[in-house]
């Protein structure tokens, strides 16, 4: 067993990861849809294992954060959003950012449940209407998306003898040609 303190910088490299995938996280839907969360993490799983940090965006980080800290956004389950949440992710399309809906009907409706008129458009961005709820499809599109740069410069292949992975992996280059793979099971 190593000492966790000679790997102090490493430790908090791997917390201080830019998180290249974010996953639309709406208030509004999670009040709307009772199985809002437990689907949202189905997916949230399947990317988690791919060697790269996922994490969250909502309306108040797309507005105070800086957008390039992400390289895109995945809009999955969120019907219910409200006129600012619906107002930010088209901001961020505007000034370049990739969004991928999973379906049509995403962000359709408003937090009543009223039908939204304006639908996303691309702006100066990307945007991926994907008309599917298949979490294998999604998660392609997702890491189809996620710049060169950003992927981890190595790649473990996990073979466990099951469908689905079951390692959770990142890499952290140091800076002195050195580059730290972690992994757990």
């Amino acid at each position: 067993m190593y000492d966790l303190n000679s790997f102090s910088e490493e430790i908090v490299e791997l917390r201080e990861q830019r998180r290249p995938i974010r996953l639309f996280y709406s208030e509004t839907t999670a009040i709307n849809a009772d199985d809002y969360m437990t689907q949202g993490y189905k997916l949230y799983e399947e990317l988690f294992f791919e060697g790269m940090p996922v994490g969250f965006v909502t309306k108040n980080i797309i507005q105070k954060q800086d957008n390039g800290l992400w390289d895109v956004v995945v809009v999955y389950r969120n019907q219910f959003v409200t006129e600012a949440e619906f107002a930010a992710l088209q901001s961020y399309l505007n000034q370049g950012g990739t969004v991928i809906l999973d379906t049509k009907d995403a962000l359709s409706l408003n937090e009543y449940g009223q039908k939204r008129k304006q639908q996303l458009v691309k702006g100066n961005g990307k945007l991926l209407v994907l008309n599917t709820n298949n979490i294998a499809k999604i998660k392609q599109a997702t890491l189809n998306e996620v710049k060169p740069s950003s992927k981890p410069a190595v790649v473990l292949k996990e073979i466990n003898g099951v469908a689905h992975k079951t390692t959770m992996w990142r890499v952290v280059p140091n800076g002195k040609g050195v580059t730290w793979l972690t992994s757990s099971m």
